[in-house]
C-alpha cells in the first residue's frame, strides 16, 4: 500500500548533532512517526488533534523502533529542545513530540506521494499498453491501441522531470545569488527552490530569474542582501509583468554599460601604445 513519503534535506550533514549515527537514526524515525495531517490522539488523560509533525511516543518505544538506546534518547531529545528542532511535553506515560518546522521542510510531501503514485500508475498502464501494441502483430483493436494524445502525455510527464532534475541542479549551482548564506538561510530554501523551477519551467532564463530576484531586493529596500523570503512569494504574473516592462530596458542599460567598457578598454590600450612610444623617441 502507498503510505507516502517524507523529505530527507542534505543540510542535515550540516548539523554537528546528526554527525552522531545514533541521533541520525532517531531523527529520521521521529519524521517517520510525525503526522501528516490532523489526527485524534490521547495523551495526558484528554482526546487531543495531533497536527502535522506532531506524535506521541515514549523513550522505551523509541529505543526499540529506532535502536538508539532509552537513555541516549532522552538526551537527544532535551538537545533537540535546546536547539529548538523539536518541543517536547510529558505525561507520566509518554511524550508529545512537535517538530518545529514541519511545514518548512515537509509541506507538500504528502501530495506530491499521492500525485507521485498517481503518475507511476498511469505511466505504468500507458507503458504496458504500448508493450501490448508492440507485441500483438495486426491486433489494431481499440482496447490494445494507445492514443496519441496520451502518447503525447507521457512524452511530456517525461521531458518535465527530466527538466526538473536540471532547473534543481541550476537553482544550487546559483544558490549564492538566491540566498543568504546565514542561520536563517535554509528556512527559506524550499519556498526559493520551488520559484526557481515554476520559473524556468515557464520558459524564463537564468539570468531573468536572477535580475528579477535582484529587483526583489531592490523593492524591498534591502539592495546588497540576499531578500529570500521576498523572492519565495514571488508569482509567475510578477515576474511576466518585469520581464515585459523592465527587461529591455535591462538588456538596453547592459548593453550601454558593455559599450562603455570596450571604449575604456580602448583608451587605455591607446594610452599604453603612446606612452610607450614616447618612451622609444626619448
Amino acid at each position: 500500500m502507498h503510505r507516502g513519503y517524507v523529505k530527507l534535506w542534505r543540510r542535515l550533514e550540516d548539523n554537528p548533532l546528526f554527525l552522531d549515527p545514533d541521533a541520525l537514526a532517531l531523527w529520521i524515525r521521529m519524521l517517520l512517526k510525525a503526522t501528516h495531517k490532523p489526527m485524534d490522539g490521547f495523551f495526558n488523560g484528554q482526546r487531543i488533534t495531533l497536527q502535522p509533525g506532531q506524535f506521541i511516543s515514549g523513550r522505551n518505544r523509541m529505543a526499540t523502533e529506532s535502536g538508539v538506546q532509552s537513555d541516549k534518547v532522552g538526551r537527544l531529545w532535551r538537545r533537540m529542545v535546546s536547539a529548538q528542532q523539536i518541543t517536547q511535553q510529558n505525561d507520566n506515560r509518554s511524550s508529545l513530540i512537535s517538530i518545529t518546522k514541519w511545514e518548512n521542510y515537509q509541506a507538500g510531501a504528502q501530495q506530491n506521494a499521492f500525485e507521485m503514485h498517481s503518475r507511476c500508475t498511469a505511466d505504468a498502464h500507458i507503458t504496458r499498453t504500448l508493450e501490448q501494441e508492440n507485441n500483438t502483430e495486426g491486433d489494431k483493436s481499440p482496447e490494445l491501441a494507445i492514443s496519441e494524445k496520451d502518447k503525447a502525455a507521457l512524452e511530456m510527464k517525461r521531458k518535465k522531470a527530466a527538466d526538473k532534475k536540471v532547473f534543481e541542479k541550476e537553482f544550487h549551482e546559483n544558490f549564492d545569488e538566491i540566498c543568504k548564506i546565514g542561520p536563517n538561510s535554509m528556512d527559506h530554501e524550499p519556498g526559493a527552490l520551488k520559484a526557481w523551477i515554476a520559473f524556468r519551467h515557464a520558459g524564463y532564463s537564468i539570468e531573468q530569474i536572477i535580475v528579477f530576484y535582484r529587483n526583489c531586493i531592490s523593492d524591498k529596500g534591502k539592495l546588497g542582501t540576499r531578500y529570500v523570503p521576498g523572492f519565495c512569494k514571488k508569482t509567475l504574473a510578477e515576474i511576466k509583468v518585469f520581464v515585459d516592462k523592465r527587461w529591455p530596458l535591462y538588456l538596453e542599460h547592459k548593453g550601454r554599460s558593455a559599450e562603455l567598457e570596450a571604449r575604456r578598454i580602448s583608451l587605455e590600450e591607446d594610452i599604453m601604445k603612446r606612452n610607450a612610444a614616447l618612451e622609444g623617441i626619448t
